[in-house]
């Protein structure tokens, strides 16, 4: 029983850990390299998005229905901000 709660708690630690790397590092690690003008720290955060699953929720799935095949986070952020953009203007 010990053995099955340690894997369960495993297992949400590391979703839990990958959304925030999604939500919040990974933003982060973008803007300090924009910031002290280190494109390396860029890229690595390019290369994460890319590396995560494409996100599944109303946006998305939205320009899915549009037949637009989202494959990576990368680009469900990219719908994101068209999104925004839309909205924007």
């Amino acid at each position: 029983m010990k053995r099955k709660r340690v894997r369960i708690l495993r297992r949400l630690l590391s979703n839990h850990f990958i959304y925030w790397r999604s939500i919040v590092f990974i933003p982060l690690l973008f803007a300090y390299g924009k910031y002290v003008g280190d494109q390396n720290y860029m890229d690595r955060a390019i290369s994460w998005l890319e590396s995560l699953k494409a996100e599944n929720n109303s946006v998305s799935r939205r320009y899915k229905r549009y037949g637009l095949t989202l494959c990576n986070a990368l680009e469900t952020q990219a719908v994101f901000a068209h999104a925004f953009n839309l909205l924007r203007s």
